[in-house]
């Protein structure tokens, strides 16, 4: 049997396509303590080689992303989430990169999932969990990572998260951008009308108003009529959640234009 020691675990772990190992699984198969083995690991971190996940978890690093001493925030979450056997997907801002929307991408990776989990941070990058019901009902895109998939959420999830939460998503003029860029080509509008009751009218209204405003394709065009349909406009949302209900009020869509959208598309 190859002996495998604590310098070329890593290396071992991705030749035999481990992606992650527990510190209990490692210290069996070096024949070390448990406590032994976190120190060799946490040394061996320092060089580049491994990098701590949490709970136990450890990811061997390839070659490559050594000398920054982490992997691609994908694989991160992939790992992480697996392991803990959650329900989740990549969302918003984070999201909205893999679709193509890039305005104001966040310093923090923004993950939907149905329990609570302090916000971490691992290698060089930040991760935000958000509890949110029905992630496992919502559909999801997956993207390639070494473990399998990491996955994120459907354009038209993003979409419809992007309009709800706004000042999860750098305010109203970041929205508008993304909404305008989500919606420029390619929207599904049957999985599009499929999750609308997941979500409040006042989302829909938003998403509509800006690609009035805003929208310059017939995708854009197509997208606000089909969503006009779908809300009760004698009934009056704002603009912008959390700001006070003044301002001028557009009697197509039902909101009140609570601050002036500017946007840089």
């Amino acid at each position: 049997m190859e002996q495998i020691t604590a310098m070329t675990s890593a290396d071992w772990c991705l030749s035999n396509g481990i992606s992650s190992i527990t510190v209990s699984e490692l210290s069996d198969m070096l024949g070390k303590l448990i406590k032994n083995t976190r120190l060799t690991l946490n040394r061996l971190s320092k060089r580049g080689q491994w990098l701590n996940l949490g709970k136990g978890l450890w990811a061997p690093v390839p070659a490559e992303y050594r000398l920054q001493k982490t992997l691609p925030a994908p694989d991160i979450v992939a790992e992480i989430m697996n392991y803990r056997k959650l329900p989740y997907y990549i969302g918003w801002l984070s999201a909205a990169s893999f679709h193509g929307a890039h305005h104001n991408a966040p310093q923090v990776y923004q993950i939907a999932t149905n329990k609570e989990i302090r916000k971490q941070k691992i290698g060089t990058h930040s991760f935000k969990f958000y509890t949110r019901e029905h992630v496992e009902r919502l559909p999801k895109s997956a993207f390639r990572v070494r473990s399998g998939n990491a996955m994120y959420s459907s354009k038209e999830v993003t979409l419809l998260d992007v309009a709800t939460d706004v000042n999860m998503c750098g305010g109203i003029n970041n929205v508008g951008n993304v909404i305008v860029e989500l919606t420029e080509r390619n929207v599904d509008y049957v999985a599009l009308m499929e999750i609308l009751d997941y979500y409040p009218a006042t989302s829909l209204k938003r998403i509509g108003y800006t690609l009035d405003k805003f929208g310059y394709t017939r995708t854009h065009a197509r997208v606000s009529k089909r969503l006009h349909r779908e809300i009760d406009a004698d009934s009056a949302s704002v603009l912008v959640p959390g700001n006070e209900r003044t301002g001028k009020f557009n009697k197509k869509w039902g909101i009140i234009i609570n601050e002036n959208m500017e946007l840089d598309i």
